[in-house]
């Protein structure tokens, strides 16, 4: 069933097949890409910059910009920086950040809820982590809405459970996820945890404040967690290796279909590649049915199925919160859009007047 939604999405577009097989193994690298868009690669650097020039041919019609730069930053203060002193137009602002540009740039933030769930990724083989009792210890000893509350600025919802509450499947009868630290600590010293565990989370900078939050949570109930900000090339590395016991992840659905949240990052045979190691022959006989079904209503009660297992029978990933996410631009930025993965940049414009 998420098959001709997927042919809706950017990872199906259209590309000419003899530039494919004249670029072999180098299709997608640099400039080796051609598609249908508004906008050509003028150059590529991975590490620095892509530069993309007007397609007089777009058969969208006109398009208002004759170049485009997009930047690359390492981290979100060094790109809010290139922001305020105009070296850059626009940019995603991290919510841990919302607060401090709304006292200035109340103007220039546009917000909007992607599909998507904001959550703390496990690597279920992991010392400690492979007991799911650990799991709901660390699940019940997180104040979701406090946390949303002050670390966000309230730029979330709290989670009820993994799937997006916009998402068919999600269960709307359930409450914000238990906050329970002395149930945490009593599932702990039931499973022999009477001394405390050690944790270590591997999280990019645009984490670093909320795992510091969680870390003062787990703390209450026994949990020593520590806290390593690393690069994006390093976190990347890492979790291909199976070498991040936990890390903070937001995972964004294209489309309003759960089989694009749950079967890409849970299902046995894509987990591995994702660091997260869940295997549970249930959940994945649920996802394949619900793959193969063509009843929207019967897709989704099963996808509600596996949502349960998942979040409250596993705790295969730790549910934070349903983000609300934020750019910023300067005034004379006109018709930007945001869509649930990718920035829409064929109609925007800029009115220096």
């Amino acid at each position: 069933a998420p098959f001709v939604k997927n042919l809706g999405t950017s990872y199906a577009d259209i590309f000419p097949a003899e530039a494919t097989k004249a670029a072999g193994a180098d299709w997608g690298i640099g400039t080796n890409l051609i598609g249908t868009g508004p906008y050509k690669i003028l150059s590529n650097d991975d590490t620095t910059e892509v530069v993309l020039v007007k397609n007089d041919d777009y058969h969208g019609g006109n398009v208002n910009l004759d170049t485009l730069r997009v930047l690359y930053y390492d981290d979100a203060q060094t790109k809010l920086i290139a922001y305020e002193n105009g070296d850059i137009d626009l940019s995603d602002l991290p919510a841990s950040q919302l607060e401090q540009y709304e006292a200035n740039h109340a103007d220039e933030i546009k917000k909007y809820y992607p599909l998507g769930t904001t959550f703390i990724s496990l690597n279920l083989k992991s010392e400690y982590i492979s007991d799911v009792n650990v799991r709901k210890a660390i699940s019940l000893a997180i104040n979701r809405e406090e946390l949303v509350n002050t670390i966000l600025a309230g730029a979330g919802i709290p989670a009820t459970t993994f799937l997006n509450n916009k998402i068919p499947g999600h269960d709307d009868s359930l409450p914000v996820m238990e906050y329970n630290p002395e149930k945490a600590k009593k599932i702990l010293a039931d499973a022999g945890y009477n001394n405390g565990i050690n944790l270590t989370a591997e999280v990019r900078d645009t984490d670093e404040a909320i795992f510091n939050a969680i870390q003062g949570y787990l703390e209450e109930v026994g949990i020593h967690l520590e806290v390593k900000k690393v690069d994006n090339a390093t976190w990347n590395s890492d979790r291909a290796a199976g070498n991040v016991q936990m890390t903070g992840m937001q995972w964004n659905a294209l489309y309003p279909d759960a089989d694009f949240q749950m079967y890409n990052y849970f299902y046995s045979k894509n987990s591995n590649n994702r660091g997260v190691f869940y295997d549970n022959a249930e959940y994945d006989k649920l996802l394949d049915d619900a793959r193969a079904s063509t009843d929207e209503k019967q897709r989704a009660e099963l996808y509600k199925q596996a949502d349960h297992i998942l979040t409250f029978e596993d705790y295969a990933a730790i549910p934070l919160y349903y983000p609300q996410s934020q750019f910023i631009a300067k005034p004379f930025v006109k018709d930007f859009t945001v869509g649930n993965l990718i920035y829409h940049f064929w109609n925007v414009d800029v009115d220096m007047k």
